[in-house]
């Protein structure tokens, strides 16, 4: 179990170029994440423009 926590870590110190092209070849799992990512940023400028 522990091992499989260690594989994430090292995957995520990846540099950005090499996991957009990991992005590319994942399944929806990976657009998802892209959303998440999309909509926290939305998020963020939304909430710089209210204040």
């Amino acid at each position: 179990m522990h091992g499989s926590h260690d594989h994430t870590h090292s995957s995520a110190r990846r540099p950005a170029a090499q996991a957009g092209i990991s992005l590319l070849r994942l399944s929806a799992a990976a657009r998802l994440s892209v959303a998440l990512v999309l909509s926290a940023l939305i998020w963020v400028i939304v909430y710089f423009v209210v204040r």
